[in-house]
């Protein structure tokens, strides 16, 4: 998830003697550490530059973020514990008697060492991890001599990020030959299966506005795979699990100091909340590169999980999210350059190597096999052929349809504005998300528009400015965040202009993805009583902001104030609260209708992160409505909410829609609650094939309620090219064609108008180009 509305720039530490007492007392420690780890064998060695890094980032922890925690206010033990799972994230090469041992050494004097800037501990762990990975591989390759048949009832827990670490080598060399077979199984299903007819190999051309022919005929060109013989198919899985091994042993044995120390001062870092960081200079260096969006890909953002790249985010506007091939939480299991070239296997890859592949020059291609998200069978694979563009900012805007509803005796129009992000500039013009929201809602008052949905559901923030000047198009004045600084200071952002673009019914469609500033917005209206908030449970939770800044070489007197290779830290700093004095942070906004969603099996949330800030109240500010201005509004009171929520309820127990979407739901939660998976081809390859036609089965069902899909008209904004639009609003997002929670909310916004006395007279109605959606 994005950091949403972050300091988005690179800020130097403030020069303040207040800060030196400190450094010159862990400059005073170093000795004395550096001669009790004299007799060890250090196999990685930290630079002056290191230390000093890290000194910086425990100032920079102690000084600035928001917990004002001390070091010592860290249980050293479980940082301990994280760095073991962040290098060994399935408890694989350590064991319980490691954990015991680094415990029992490192834990005590860890702060010590830290203050000083020794990185002792951190390299002897990751020495020992080292050295059992390579032991681990020359296993692998022996046990790969062996003969498989996939024929006895054997089971693998392959999500193993709960269970203990194992307790001697024994129990790890059995739990090794059922992680190989696992392996082996997946490509060796994955061979032999022919390729599924519910998912055609498509190409992403939509981030190119005038693909040249080369490009444009390697549809025809690419052809799946074709199913191969077990024993052919299990040639090529030891080959691909062989050249994992190998790779791991190359990476292994590359490995440098500098690396070992990021990992290990983000574990840190992490200790004090899950979003503040450890940044190396090559890492603020692709941070840099994903602001100013100069290198052109895919447009998504990855993240390791468990040694596979996962996607986290799609950019809209992206290659990615406009093939409509990729979603959030699909795996990257190899990647391919140009329509011929071989796949690289990328499971347990670096990420920043992973993401330097994927990166490319504009209009070349990049194929990618991916692991659906939504598969419940672990072999399940896809190909998916993306063309590397720039983001398509005009992607990135606002939009909205307009919806004729028949309801009783009448038709009502009701507007729905999809906003992805809180966007702006200071340039002249430059869109503004605040600006163009005001557009296309004067642009659908003067089409009779009588109820509003602002649709947040994938919003993961932005700026906080824009936030405010948009929950001031629904309320008159007031506050709209407080902010909470780690000082105790508190401020708040308030809308000024008494101005109201829409007075009328609003509602706020939220999910799991809705985040950051979005959050902010939906908890003010709801505040305010001007909006029903409707969808997930609960937003995504992240309440808190960061701060990056870069360490300020003056500060340390071994160092030249003009070299640029230094790192920083990303550190929380501030924490928000809605009007009310309620933090969004960990508990988000709570819908005040929920629809059910896939969303929920998915741990998206802030809650589901380590470490993560609590949840807390302030004083609330002074806000309200005045009732002179209430008399114009369209205000939400207790009584309409549980009128709406009960005939929401009754729809949810009889349509068939919701019946398909519990199925579905409960479905795909079965076969994630399913921990063990097994290892025999026989009972494996049921499985798909009973999986594959439950969701076969899905598909038909969703396809045939479709057809009662409602019908809009599409509202563009003055600075969007109509051909754009046409093709952007007819195959935007593939769920667009039957979005039950949209369908639901359109449907909430119906029966809160039909206790509004019909409009005395209604504005003309363009004739505009009907879509169905």
């Amino acid at each position: 998830m994005a950091s949403g509305f972050d300091v988005g720039r690179i800020i130097g530490f403030p020069w303040s003697v207040r800060f030196l007492p400190l450094f010159a007392l862990s400059l005073g420690l170093t000795s004395v550490l550096s001669s009790s780890a004299a007799a060890e064998e250090e196999v990685f060695e930290a630079t002056g530059l290191m230390r000093a890094e890290t000194r910086w980032l425990v100032n920079s922890l102690e000084r600035l973020h928001f917990s004002e925690m001390a070091l010592e206010d860290i249980d050293m033990s479980d940082v301990i514990d994280s760095y073991m799972e962040d290098l060994d994230y399935n408890h694989l090469y350590f064991t319980a008697a490691d954990e015991k041992a680094f415990r029992s050494r490192f834990a005590p004097p860890m702060a010590r060492y830290l203050r000083s800037g020794n990185l002792h501990p951190a390299f002897q762990i990751f020495s020992v991890f080292q050295e059992n990975a390579l032991e681990r591989v020359a296993w692998v390759r022996e046990y790969l001599e062996n003969d498989f048949k996939f024929d006895e009832e054997l089971e693998y827990q392959a999500d193993r990020q709960e269970v203990t670490w194992a307790e001697n080598e024994a129990e790890l060399d059995e739990l090794w030959k059922r992680r190989i077979q696992f392996e082996l199984l997946n490509e060796v299903i994955a061979k032999m299966s022919p390729p599924d007819p519910e998912q055609d190999l498509e190409i992403g051309l939509e981030g190119m506005t005038e693909p040249d022919g080369e490009i444009a005929a390697i549809e025809e060109e690419i052809e799946p795979e074709e199913p191969l013989s077990f024993d052919d198919a299990l040639v090529e899985a030891k080959e691909v699990v062989s050249k994992r091994y190998d790779r791991l042993e190359t990476e292994m044995e590359r490995f440098e100091s500098a690396e070992v120390q990021e990992i290990f001062l983000t574990t840190l870092a992490n200790s004090y909340d899950p979003h503040s960081i450890f940044l190396s200079s090559d890492s603020l260096e692709d941070l840099s590169i994903a602001i100013e969006n100069s290198l052109v890909g895919i447009g998504a953002v990855l993240a390791d999980e468990d040694g596979y790249c996962t996607v986290r985010e799609l950019i809209p506007g992206g290659p990615a999210r406009l093939s409509e091939q990729i979603d959030v939480n699909d795996q990257i299991l190899a990647v391919a350059q140009g329509k011929k070239g071989e796949y690289v296997d990328v499971v347990d890859m670096k990420l920043r190597k992973i993401v330097k592949m994927i990166r490319g020059e504009k209009e070349s291609i990049v194929r990618l096999k991916i692991r659906p998200a939504e598969a419940a069978d672990p072999s399940a694979r896809k190909e998916v052929v993306l063309v590397r563009d720039e983001v398509q900012l005009t992607a990135n805007l606002a939009r909205a349809r307009l919806y004729q509803i028949p309801m009783d005796d009448r038709t009502v129009s009701i507007g729905v504005i999809d906003l992805p992000s809180f966007y702006g500039s200071d340039l002249p013009d430059h869109p503004n998300s605040s600006d163009d929201v005001a557009e296309l809602i004067s642009k659908m008052k003067t089409h009779g528009v009588e109820g509003m949905i602002l649709d947040l559901r994938n919003n993961g923030g932005g700026l906080l400015s824009e936030a405010v000047e948009l929950a001031g198009l629904f309320i008159p004045t007031g506050p709209v965040v407080q902010v909470k600084t780690v000082q105790g200071d508190l401020l708040h952002h308030d809308d000024r202009d008494p101005s109201v673009a829409w007075n009328g019914p609003l509602m706020v469609l939220v999910s799991k993805f809705t985040a950051s500033a979005s959050e902010i917005v939906a908890g003010a209206l709801q505040n305010y009583g001007r909006a029903i908030v409707v969808g997930d449970e609960s937003t995504h939770g992240k309440g808190t902001v960061q701060g990056i800044f870069r360490m300020t070489p003056p500060l340390f007197y071994s160092l030249s104030a003009s070299r640029s290779d230094v790192g920083a830290t990303k550190v929380t700093v501030q924490k928000y609260y809605l009007p009310n004095g309620e933090s969004t942070q960990l508990e988000g906004v709570k819908s005040d209708v929920v629809i059910p969603s896939m969303n929920s099996l998915i741990s998206i949330g802030e809650a589901d992160l380590d470490h993560s800030m609590e949840w807390d109240t302030i004083t609330p500010v002074s806000f309200g409505i005045e009732k002179d201005d209430a008399m114009d509004l369209v205000l939400v009171d207790d009584s309409l909410i549980e009128s709406l929520r009960e005939q929401s309820q009754s729809r949810m127990d009889s349509l068939e829609e919701f019946s398909y979407l519990d199925e579905t739901i409960e479905f795909f939660k079965k076969r994630k609650d399913e921990k063990l998976i097994s290892l025999n081809l026989v009972e494996r390859q049921k499985q798909q094939d009973s999986d594959r036609t439950v969701r076969t089965a899905f598909r038909e069902r969703r396809d045939e309620l479709s057809a009662s899909k409602y019908s809009y008209e599409p509202i563009l904004l003055d600075t969007e090219e109509i051909a754009e639009e046409g093709v952007d609003e007819d195959e935007n997002d593939s769920d667009s064609s039957f979005d039950i929670v949209l369908r639901e909310g359109i449907r909430i916004m119906a029966d809160w108008l039909s206790e509004i006395p019909e409009p005395q007279s209604s504005q003309a109605k363009n004739d505009l180009a009907k879509v169905d959606a």
